[in-house]
Parts: C-alpha cells; structure tokens; sequence
C-alpha cells in the first residue's frame, strides 16, 4: 500500500487499500487525495504525523513508523520523494503493510524507527491499564496462571479481569482476544498509551 504526501499532510495519493483502511471499508477510491491527515486521522494524529513527514523531508532519511489504525497495527516507511512534475516541491512517500504481533524494534535498526504516541486501539481503547497489562500477555498466549504469576495476582483477580476485557472488547473467549490483541500488535509499551487515550 503506498501514499504520496506534502510537508503539510496533505494527500497526493493513496492506495485504494490504506484508504479503506483510514477511512474506513465504505470509503472510495481517492476520495483521500486532497484531503489532510488531520481531517482523515484527527488533529492530534494528524500533527504527529506531519511531524514525521517534515522530518524526513528535512533530514532527506528514511523512517519507520509503528502505529495501530482501528485496532490493527501498522508499519509505514516513509522515504523522501519527487515530483517530476514539480521537482520544487517537497513530497513524502510511504509504504503501509499491516503486521500481527509483536514488533521487535530492532528489526529496524537500520532506519530512524519510532512508535507514534497516539493510535487507534478500536475496541481495546476501553481496557483499564490492568486489563491492557492482561491483554498484553493474552496475546502472548499465556494462560491464566501464568498471567497471574507474571502480575503477581489471585487467579481470581485475573479472571475477573479477563471477563471484563472480553466484554469491553465483544469476545466469547481467550481465543477471540487473542487475535484481536495479536492483530493490534499490543505490548507494555502500548499500555500508558492506552490510557493517555482514554484522558483525552
């Protein structure tokens, strides 16, 4: 999936398939194209990712970006592009692929690598930051005891949890959570955000 961008977020070109993504299953294609990333993401979202652009603009350097869209995570390149156009321009161009599971950042040792502050979680946005620390390890396919030895917790204690995580997040079971979790790409790191989300 591929976009091309200014300096100041607006959109040049996006793939029918992150445009979708973005703006949702019932969105057409390039119906992003002249539109801002602070219309389409939110002025929060929006500004840090004008951010990002700017940067790679000015430093003419690669970038990776981990971020999770309507509760599924992301890895965009962004790379400095051209206009043959306008060779005056300054754009941005970026590659999106959706990746499950844990991210190892060091996998991307090789370029500036950086996890946005703020994402869309979906449904997992609802989870107190216990629940997100339970969460964590759900998708790390950890059963009950060991999630209860790893938080130093009752059985109890992480079963009431799990039962309230499963309801915030519409799941029957352990199995149901762990995909969505493991389609977020959750981990520690997520869970201050999590929360940072739910202040604003």
């Amino acid at each position: 999936m591929a976009s091309v961008f200014t300096i100041d977020g607006d959109v040049r070109y996006m793939s029918p398939v992150f445009t979708r993504t973005l703006m949702g299953p019932e969105a057409r294609n390039g119906s992003a194209a002249g539109r801002n990333l602070c219309d389409i993401l939110g002025e929060v979202a929006g500004r840090e990712r004008i951010g990002y652009l700017r940067e790679v603009a000015a430093s003419r350097e690669p970038m990776v970006v981990r971020c999770v869209i309507r509760g599924l995570q992301h890895i965009t390149h962004f790379f400095p592009a051209v206009d043959v156009t306008n060779p005056e321009e300054t754009l941005v161009g970026a590659f999106h692929e959706a990746l499950e599971g844990v991210i190892d950042p060091a996998a991307f040792q090789d370029f500036n690598y950086i996890e946005a502050a703020w994402n869309d979680y979906g449904k997992l946005a609802q989870l107190t930051p216990r629940e997100s620390e339970i969460a964590v390890r759900i998708g790390l396919g950890m059963d009950a005891k060991q999630i209860a030895d790893a938080l130093t917790r009752s059985l109890e204690t992480v079963a009431s949890h799990k039962k309230s995580l499963y309801a915030k997040m519409g799941c029957e079971g352990q199995l149901t959570a762990s995909i969505m979790i493991r389609r977020c790409g959750l981990t520690e790191r997520d869970v201050p955000r999590i929360a940072q989300v739910q202040k604003m």
